[in-house]
């Protein structure tokens, strides 16, 4: 690395250059680095992690979430006696109940229940129960989900709250400090993915059709899209930089651009130049924009991981690593398969591994596989969640965070 920089300061190589190697350096140490840290999700021997995310404010804060319906935040910057930096579960919610549980519903229909959020730029009164004697008791919320989590995301603007999706077909905004579940949005079918924007959060269900629900008022759905969708929707990322623009993936292989300024019209859709027109031939399971929101990493169960520049038509789609079928070949194993950091692209296979693919020189550069690898009688285990602390505060690195089962390893640079 020292080489690099004395490269740097006699101009032989360029500043974007320097920042890939570097990048690459802290990858490398990484990957090459002794057994992860690991830390018990939860005490029960049931469920286990489905989904994780960093805090993109603060980058201290881990959210994890199970396939039971509970959730947990992680502080990753606290420190034991002897100054060490670990990992520490701060606040943890189980599931409520069980599935035959009955609702509760409030003796005083006309009490009202609000939750007042205030952040830097807004104030959001969230309404968890109606005071009207008209509305019918199936609407009451309830706090936490009754099945698994699918997605979750923290608020773009502020740590305090963050949002969950889930196949008991609802999303939920949660109160970050006191770890409840202030509101609840009935979007009538399972939930494969969320995403959120500085005042909107978009859904995408297992029908055809994208949801967007606004913070500002967040009792009512816009439906993005008309006429007819058959095709179940399985991922939607919001550009980083153009907040307006979101992007969805479908069953049917194809790619969507929406702008969240046109509410029901589609503003492009990104293909190859083959007679069916698609981005991948089969399911498109996820995507990644890159830091700067030019570019959209897809992968499909086609085998097929592309690059593509949705704002630059005279660029075409590039192929990111080799042709693996069986690299993604489960549906709906996990919600999340790709990630875009820098000059890397990391994907969660079904190979239990994580592949880190470099999209400058479009190839497969390393793996980093399961610390506890099962019997060769045995199954192999899968990855459930991956989340990546890239800007940290406390100067030590790169941070990978994994999941599989009822553990999360910490993986460091």
């Amino acid at each position: 690395m020292n080489t690099c920089l004395l490269k740097y300061q006699l101009n032989s190589i360029g500043s974007n250059y320097l920042n890939h190697l570097s990048v690459q350096h802290e990858f490398e140490k990484m990957v090459e680095s002794e057994s992860p840290r690991k830390y018990q999700y939860s005490k029960s021997k049931i469920g286990g992690t489905s989904c994780l995310q960093i805090d993109p404010n603060t980058g201290k804060f881990l959210l994890a979430c199970g396939n039971d319906g509970s959730l947990g935040i992680w502080s990753l910057d606290d420190r034991c006696q002897d100054d060490e930096l670990y990992c520490k579960r701060i606040k943890f919610s189980a599931r409520t109940g069980s599935n035959d549980e009955p609702i509760a519903i409030p003796t005083n229909k006309n009490a009202q229940m609000v939750h007042s959020f205030e952040t830097r730029k807004n104030r959001f009164r969230l309404y968890r129960q109606s005071s009207s004697p008209l509305a019918p008791a199936q609407s009451q919320s309830r706090p936490g989900h009754r099945y698994g989590i699918r997605s979750c995301q923290w608020f773009k603007l502020d740590n305090g709250m963050f949002f969950t999706g889930s196949n008991d077909l609802s999303v939920q905004l949660w109160d970050t400090n006191s770890l409840e579940a202030v509101h609840s949005v009935d979007v009538g079918h399972r939930v494969n993915q969320i995403d959120t924007t500085d005042h909107c959060i978009v859904v995408a269900t297992e029908d055809g059709y994208p949801r967007l629900i606004d913070l500002r008022n967040p009792t009512g759905i816009t439906h993005l899209g008309s006429g007819t969708m058959p095709h179940e929707m399985l991922t939607v990322h919001c550009n980083p930089q153009k907040t307006h623009i979101v992007a969805t993936g479908d069953s049917n292989g194809s790619i969507k651009l929406w702008d969240l300024r046109k509410r029901n019209q589609l503003l492009m859709e990104v293909y190859h130049d083959t007679p069916r027109k698609r981005a991948h031939l089969s399911y498109c399971q996820d995507l990644a924009w890159n830091s700067n929101g030019s570019q959209l990493a897809s992968v499909g169960a086609d085998g097929r991981i592309y690059i593509w520049s949705p704002f630059n038509q005279s660029h075409r789609a590039s192929q990111v690593g080799p042709h693996d079928l069986p690299r993604t070949r489960h549906l709906r194993r996990t919600s999340q398969r790709l990630l875009w950091s820098e000059n890397y692209i990391l994907c969660n296979t079904d190979y239990g591994e994580i592949q880190l693919l470099d999209p400058v020189h479009k190839k497969l550069w390393t793996k980093i596989e399961d610390p506890e690898p099962t019997s060769s009688t045995s199954s192999t285990t899968q990855f459930s969640g991956m989340a990546l602390q890239d800007k940290l505060s406390n100067g030590m690195g790169l941070r990978l965070y994994l999941s599989t089962g009822n553990s999360i390893y910490e993986h460091t640079s």
